[in-house]
């Protein structure tokens, strides 16, 4: 139940990231790096934004109560502030 919008929020955040321009400092690099190289610098960050969100997800004192579909992006939207750094990385 929890792993579809886990998966969705996974891929919008890579979306998102791929959009953004590189900074200043690390944009030469960032511009001659190949799809993969990117992937392979992006994963590990995805993967802790990722593992933050359902970590407080399954915390949340409302997961074990049980939800109603749809529900669940409610506590996912709730998490992202103690998230916060994870998924600005």
């Amino acid at each position: 139940m929890i792993l579809e919008p886990l998966f969705g929020l996974s891929l919008m955040l890579k979306v998102s990231l791929d959009m953004q321009p590189p900074s200043a400092a690390g944009s030469s690099v960032w511009m001659h790096m190949s799809v993969r190289q990117k992937d392979a610098k992006l994963l590990p960050l995805v993967r802790q934004a990722t593992d933050c969100i359902v970590r407080k997800v399954f915390a949340d004192p409302r997961y074990n109560a049980g939800l109603r579909p749809g529900e669940i992006n409610d506590l996912i939207v709730d998490s992202m502030s103690a998230c916060v750094g994870p998924v600005r990385a």
